[in-house]
């Protein structure tokens, strides 16, 4: 029987004597779109960075397609895990083309060009994301929203198993970042492939994934469905909101009513360390 595509066992980490993330696990199989939602300071990020492999866990592990994340070299853990982080600063004089080729990288041997199979790559990830129009302009000409879409674009590119992405559609209108995440989900529903998201928008994350980790003060309080994971007490007690998830013929939607105050703190030794 072979192993998750990710197997994340009670991952712990801390800056010193403050700890960020507290005994977190799950895992993911091919073919997942899984969501990460959690208030601001919840640890969303270094969970992510952690799981690409570009922190070490203080405590726990992680493993992709059944190796530790800390045995692998850079080259093979790029082979199986694209990470995009919620910012990428490019002060180069890059075509857009030239950003996403960067992607195929991991596959190249050294001073090696990109052959056929990684032209074309890179032009159906360009595709995917509508990002064809951007393949020749600078990078460093483009909006922020122009950007984002090149540099997941550099992801799907990549071709690793996993995508590990951290706020992907953050800065994007409303049909850019459901284009987004079509190109995500038929990345992963074609086989061979799963994604992490971490997103802000409960609502799109109710519509898009198959499952949603609720992560809070360092703790993952909920892995189950959307309904579940987001219930009516959730969203007050973690989000601070009185809101709930509507099912529709079509699909969940978000029904906000108002505020509430602040989420709740479970107890964590230094809990304002968490990112």
């Amino acid at each position: 029987m072979s192993p998750p595509l990710l197997e994340v066992r009670e991952l712990g980490f801390a800056y010193g004597a403050r700890i960020v993330l507290d005994a977190v696990g799950f895992g993911m199989d091919e073919g997942e779109l899984v969501g990460l939602v959690g208030p601001n300071a919840a640890g969303k990020s270094t969970l992510l960075e952690l799981v690409a492999g570009l922190r070490k866990p203080c405590r726990g592990s992680v493993r992709v397609q059944g190796a530790r994340t800390t045995d692998l070299g850079r080259r093979e853990l790029a082979r199986r895990v694209a990470f995009v982080p919620q910012s990428t600063p490019i002060d180069f004089e890059l075509t857009g083309r030239d950003l996403v080729a960067l992607g195929r990288l991991p596959w190249l041997g050294r001073f090696a060009r990109p052959g056929p199979a990684d032209e074309r790559a890179i032009d159906e990830a360009l595709e995917e994301l509508d990002a064809s129009a951007l393949a020749e302009r600078r990078v460093t000409e483009l909006s922020g929203g122009e950007r984002q879409r090149l540099v997941v674009a550099r992801a799907l590119a990549q071709g690793g198993a996993l995508l590990v992405l951290d706020e992907p559609t953050a800065g994007l209108d409303p049909a850019h970042a459901h284009a987004l995440l079509d190109a995500v989900e038929r990345r992963v529903r074609r086989g061979g492939a799963a994604a992490l998201v971490s997103l802000h928008d409960l609502a799109l994350a109710a519509q898009r994934c198959d499952r949603i980790l609720v992560l809070h003060r360092g703790r993952l309080l909920s892995d189950a469905s959307p309904i579940q994971s987001l219930s009516r007490e959730r969203l007050r007690d973690v989000f601070g909101l009185d809101a709930e998830l509507v099912e529709l013929r079509d699909g969940l939607a978000l029904l906000v009513r108002r505020a509430v105050g602040g989420p709740t703190r479970p107890r964590l030794p230094d809990p304002d360390a968490v990112r």
